[in-house]
This record gives C-alpha cells, sequence and structure tokens, in this order.
C-alpha cells in the first residue's frame, strides 16, 4: 500500500471518532493533534512530512483565511536587527521592537513595505521587500530558490479541515474534511505574487536592551481558496 493511500485509511479513521481532544492548546494544537493521531513527528523543517506527502490541519473558517505554504530565510542587504529597529514598532509593554508586517506586490503596507521583481547579477530574477521610506532593498529571494522550495515541500499536500468546539486545552476538533494536491506549477508562483495572491509575512522582534533578536521565519502565504491555483491536481479525499 502506497503512502497516500495510507494516510487516507487513516484520516477516515480519525473522522469517524468525532470530535477528539486537542494534544495542545492554542493555535497549533490543530496540527499537532492531527500529526499525533496520523503517529507523525512535529516537522517546522524544510522537508515532508510523510514519505514525501505534506500534511496541513486548519480549521473551519472563511475562505479568505491564510495557509502557510512554505517559509524559506531570505537573502539579507542588512543585519535583520537593523532593519526591525528601523521599521518596526516599539512596544512599550514588551520594551521591544516588533516587525509583524504583510508585504505584498507593489503595494506599500503601514510599515512602508512591499514586493517586487528584480534581475540580480548573481542570482538572476529576485522577489525583493523594498522599502518607500527610505528607498533600500531590506531583503530578497532567488526565484528559483522559491520554485525549488515549493517542489521539495509542497509536491503533494493532504489539507485538513477541522471543525471546534470549546476551547484552550478544552478545544475539541474534528476532522471532517480532506483535500489532496499534487502536480505543482512553480511557474505560477510569480502570477500568484503579482496578483497579490500569495504574500509574505515577516515575523521578528528585537530587544535593544538584551541586544536579542527572535526571528519567527518568514513566511509565504495563501488565501485557502487560493490553494488550488498552486497545483494542477486536486482530489477531495472527505
Amino acid at each position: 500500500m502506497n503512502s497516500f493511500d495510507i494516510l487516507k485509511r487513516k484520516l477516515i479513521k480519525i473522522k469517524d471518532r468525532g470530535f477528539i481532544e486537542t494534544y495542545r492548546s492554542g493555535n497549533t494544537g490543530v496540527g499537532y493533534t492531527l500529526e499525533t493521531l496520523l503517529e507523525l513527528d512535529e516537522n517546522n523543517g524544510s522537508g515532508s512530512d510523510y514519505d514525501g506527502i505534506e500534511i496541513k490541519a486548519k480549521r473551519h473558517k472563511s475562505s479568505s483565511a491564510k495557509i502557510t505554504a512554505f517559509t524559506q530565510a531570505p537573502i539579507y542587504e542588512s543585519k535583520p536587527k537593523d532593519f526591525v529597529k528601523k521599521h518596526g514598532d516599539w512596544k512599550d509593554d514588551q520594551n521591544r521592537f516588533n516587525l509583524y508586517s504583510t508585504v505584498s506586490f507593489k503595494k506599500p503596507n503601514s510599515h512602508g513595505l512591499f514586493l517586487c521583481f528584480e534581475q540580480d547579477p548573481v542570482h538572476g530574477e529576485v522577489l525583493c521587500v523594498k522599502s518607500t521610506k527610505t528607498n533600500e532593498t531590506i531583503c530578497k529571494w532567488p526565484m528559483s530558490i522559491l520554485v525549488f522550495r515549493q517542489e521539495q515541500k509542497l509536491s503533494k499536500v493532504f489539507v485538513v479541515h477541522a471543525q471546534t468546539e470549546g476551547r484552550g486545552k478544552y478545544e475539541r476538533f474534528y476532522y471532517d474534511r480532506a483535500d489532496f494536491y499534487s502536480n505543482p506549477t512553480p511557474t505560477n508562483i510569480r502570477k500568484l505574487i503579482k496578483q497579490r495572491t500569495l504574500i509574505v509575512d515577516l515575523r521578528f522582534w528585537f530587544d535593544p536592551k538584551l541586544d536579542k533578536l527572535r526571528d519567527r521565519g518568514v513566511a509565504f502565504r495563501i488565501g485557502e481558496s487560493n490553494w488550488h491555483l498552486m497545483y494542477s491536481n486536486h482530489e477531495k479525499i472527505l
């Protein structure tokens, strides 16, 4: 039996169990609980979850809710703590600069940051985060790397949805819907970025007193209803 059939059978059995109490409170509970039920190790790395297949779990929300497609560290043009100080928001109650910023193509956000494409003499075509305030490039990604990341992490994906009841450590999940996506179309990445369908989330904070930077990873995210645009094959499993 191949990995697809094994996971499909497991998901059907999990659905048949009805509501299941979370194994972890908080936002990550829905994914951690499903991975535990599937007997998978938690995976925040670059590879897929199970024999070439990525598993993503989501609470039922509106179709506009964003899903993290993948994370990818950029090439920084300056030290991250310097641009976090320059572009982030100072929080008195936390004594630090926060830069939690959603960045989209050619549309500056409240931090004055936007995405654009440029040609780089070393890397070829690159996706850049630029600032309207300082006219500088904050960071960039070679497009070849982004295409590779999609093919490496997201060649085959199960997106599993759960109804919820309760909150916190008392939250329970009913995993009642699953979709399978395969055969990614990496040439669509550029198009989706230009359409502002695929966006970038910067997630940093910097404590100047401790000289401590926290980088939670730069996430490429897409609306749940648009996930199928990254693939040529889509099947409903549950």
